[in-house]
Parts: structure tokens; C-alpha cells; sequence
């Protein structure tokens, strides 16, 4: 899927490993449109936005990358795991630790809404 090599695992900038998040973005776009997507998706993430996420830009929120991973059906956890799996890092068993973001009060709502949904499933 990528269309240049990858750095190891170890070795993955923060850029970089945005970068490969856009690609999972833009696999699970398929052949769809952007604009079509930002239609169905009524305003929550706009063109621009949804453009940036698959270019992997780093000036977007997770409130975004959220919003985008629940239109195609992940959690922001499976976003992560499919990207693991492009770079070719193991998912199974599940790593552990320990992640600690500063989110604004939308951003805050959106993960919850994310883990009330993970919790209904």
C-alpha cells in the first residue's frame, strides 16, 4: 500500500506515522470521493479536513481523526492497530501502556462518544 519505503518501527517520526494513518484513511475510502464522504458525514469533517487526515497532516485534531474512523466503521483503536499493521509491527497480543493527550472539551466529548459506542458493541 505505501507508495514509498517506510522507516522501521523504531526508527517513525511523528510525521511519518500521521502519514501512514492517512494511507489506512484513504484504504477504507476505496474508490469513494472525498466530497461524497464529507456530504454523508453532514458537516462533522469537512473536505478540507478529510483531504488533510488522508495527507497526514499534522495540524489536525483527534476530534477529526475520530469522527473519520467512526464514519468507516473503527474505533480510533482499530485506526491504530491497521496502522501498526502497515508498518509491519505486531498487534497480537495487543500492546500495553499508557497514552496521555491534552484534549479540548469537544474533543473530550468525541472519545467518549467513541468508548460509549466500543462499550455498546
Amino acid at each position: 500500500m505505501p507508495s514509498r519505503p517506510i522507516a522501521p518501527p523504531s526508527q517513525i517520526s511523528t510525521v511519518e506515522y500521521l502519514r501512514v494513518l492517512g494511507l489506512v484513511f484513504q484504504e477504507y475510502r476505496g474508490e469513494r470521493t472525498i466530497s461524497d464522504i464529507a456530504q454523508e458525514m453532514r458537516g462533522r469533517v469537512s473536505r478540507a479536513t478529510i483531504r488533510r487526515l488522508e495527507q497526514g497532516a499534522p495540524e489536525i485534531t483527534v476530534r477529526s481523526q475520530i469522527e473519520l474512523a467512526l464514519y468507516y466503521g473503527l474505533t480510533l483503536a482499530d485506526l491504530h492497530r491497521r496502522a501498526w499493521e502497515v508498518l509491519g509491527l505486531s498487534v497480537d497480543p495487543p500492546t500495553a501502556g499508557t497514552l496521555a493527550l491534552t484534549l479540548s472539551a469537544a474533543d473530550r466529548e468525541a472519545v467518549l462518544r467513541v468508548l460509549v459506542a466500543t462499550k455498546a458493541k
